[in-house]
Order: C-alpha cells, then structure tokens, then sequence
C-alpha cells in the first residue's frame, strides 16, 4: 500500500536523522522502531479503507456523470403583445404567453433514443405533453423507427413570422404514430402510420424529400411532398365536417446567400359537405447584420379556397421583423391583414414577440 510504505520511509528517514536516536545501537533502537510501526499500522489500514470508500463514491459519482451527459434539457418560451383591430369592431391589446416548453432527451443507449417535450396551452391554462417519442435506429445510420405521440411528416410549414401559415392551420397533423424514415445523402423518405377515428391503426401516409446545400446558387435547396390518408389538424378535427379526409402537401425552398424564398401548397384530396379546402403560402426573406447581432426581416402571401367553415381567412397579407438581442434572445415584430370570405371584412394585427430558447 502507498500511505503505509510512505510512512514506512518517513519513519526510517526520521530515525536515521535525528542525532539523538543516532548515538544509539541498532540493538537499542529497533524495540522503539517495532513499536513505532505497530502503533502506525492500525491507522494505515483505517486510512486505506477510507480511500477505497472515496474511491467507490467518486467512481459512483463519475457513474452518474456520464449518464447525465446523455441527457438534453432544452426549452423555449415566447411572450406575445398583440394589438387587434377587427373590421367594424373596437381594438383590443392584449399581453400573454404563447409558448412555454420544455423538451428533456435522452440517449438510452448507442441505437435508442426517448424525447419528451412538455408544452403550456394557453387556452386551456394547463401543461399538456406535445410530444413523447422513442426512436431506435443504428447511429448515424440511414434508418430510424420513431413512435409514440408525435407531429407527422405531413408538410413542412417553414416561416419566419410569428403567426403560423394557413398550411399549417389546415394541415398539421399529430397524434400517437409510428414513422420509419430512411435517407441517403440528401434524399429522404418516409412511411407513417397512426390511429383513425375508429382509434383502429387505419391511417397511414408517405412523405419523400431532398435537400442539399451548395457553393453556388442557390446556396441551399429543400424540396418535399407527403400524402396523408386522413388530414386531422386540429381545424379540420373540430369542425367536424370532414371525415378520412385525404390530403397531399407539397413545399420548396431556395436559399441564395442571406436570402430566401419560400412555398407550399395543401390541399384535401375530397370533397365533403360541399367543400375541398386547400391553402398556398409564399414567403420571401433576407438576412441582415444590425449592431452586430443577427437580423431578418420577411414578407409572406397566404390564401386559401373553400375554407371558410374552417375558420381561415380567404387571405393573409405579412411583414415581419426578428432581430436577435444576445445569445438565446430574440424580438420579433409582425403585421398581419386577413381578409375573410366575405370580402368587405379586413382584420388588423400588429404582434410584438420576446423569444428565449435554452
């Protein structure tokens, strides 16, 4: 043991050195040195079992630490003033919180993973669980099998604004599913299945991508269609008027240097209570340095056809602003015209955004 040869060397150097106990025969000393070491070996062996105790904790400690280091919290939150002017009616302002999430994954283990995303409605004033995922697939492997609760590949709804885009009103679909994508290189694919209304494992859909980012223009380039069997966004769910409503969705964007352009397209496939909603969406951006942070600003058209039951406007009309303050926070400003069926109605919001992501 090291503590007790280190004192074993102490004590000889010590003997050895001290004039007193060197004008004495090697007869006289050794009984004091025998003695000496019987009274030091019970407390060595009581000093080795504490380091083997604190070795075991830090070991346990060190344990514990690289499990942690297989686990991401991260969170996002976003506080909304808005300023509401419908046509023919009073204005209105208002302060609320739009988004309060909280995302914690885990690396189970080299080919699993679970993800958990809790999120604040704010209608409901309660914490739901937006999402609650495990995926197994090799690492960096071209396949991956993700179930649980989850948004489908159905659509992109890419945006810069702080409203979301009439395709993703009319379109985005979650629910309890299972996905299995594969990719090579920048092509990707996948194939989804999930509960319909009979809560049978009836509803299915496929989405297929390609993206690839370039030194020459354009600089980057992200392309995806997907076909649902049953569209069930929340609009289409509450009103209740469509049922296995089949849907495609198709997306483009094309990114040139700091600026951007942007396209869907979602339509349902039939025609129910007499009518076959669709919605488009068109956006432009550029990005931009301001006092040395990052800026952008956007402008954007949406429209829709045979939506009105679904509550969306006929039209929308954006402009928007994001400016990031420092790392994690971001102000956001936007202008919003929509313009209902009835052609006479014009309604006017102007939304101010605090976004913090960590």
């Amino acid at each position: 043991m090291k503590l007790g040869r280190l004192i074993w060397t102490g004590v000889t150097a010590l003997v050895l050195t001290t004039p007193a106990l060197a004008e004495q025969s090697v007869e006289d000393r050794l009984p004091a040195m025998e003695k000496r070491i019987q009274y030091l070996e019970p407390r060595v062996a009581a000093q080795d079992k504490v380091i083997v105790e604190k070795d075991r904790q830090i070991a346990g400690a060190t344990g514990q630490t690289e499990w942690a280091q297989g686990l991401e919290i991260s969170g996002a939150m976003e506080i909304e003033a808005v300023y509401d002017k419908p046509a023919g009616e009073e204005s209105t302002n208002s302060v609320d919180v739009d988004t309060a999430e909280v995302g914690i994954a885990a690396e189970v283990n080299d080919w699993t993973r679970a993800e958990l995303v809790l999120a604040y409605d704010v209608d409901a004033k309660k914490v739901d669980v937006d999402s609650a995922t495990a995926t197994l697939g090799p690492p960096d492997g071209p396949w991956s099998l993700t179930a649980g609760k989850l948004t489908l590949p159905f659509g992109t709804y890419e945006t810069g604004m702080i409203s979301d885009p009439v395709t993703l009103e009319l379109g985005e679909t979650d629910d309890v599913a299972a996905v299995f994508e594969v990719s090579s290189g920048g092509l990707s694919a996948s194939l989804f299945g999930l509960h319909g209304e009979s809560e049978k494992f009836e509803n299915f859909g496929v989405s297929a991508g390609y993206s690839v980012e370039t030194g020459t223009w354009p600089s980057t380039l992200r392309l995806n269609v997907s076909y649902i069997h049953e569209i069930r966004s929340d609009r289409v769910a509450d009103s209740k008027a469509f049922v296995e409503l089949p849907g495609i969705a198709a997306s483009a964007r094309v990114g040139a240097g700091p600026s951007s352009l942007t396209g869907e397209y979602v339509k349902a496939l039939d025609e129910q209570n007499g009518s076959q909603p669709s919605a488009w969406m068109v956006e432009a951006a550029f990005e931009f340095e301001f006092l040395g942070k990052g800026a952008a600003v956007a402008a954007g058209y949406q429209a829709t056809q045979e939506a009105a039951g679904l509550g969306l406007p006929e039209s929308r009309m954006l402009l928007g602003l994001a400016v990031e303050v420092m790392e994690g926070v971001g102000l956001s400003m936007e202008w919003k015209q929509d313009d209902a069926y009835d052609s006479d109605r014009k309604d006017t919001a102007i939304t101010g955004a605090l976004a913090l992501e960590f």
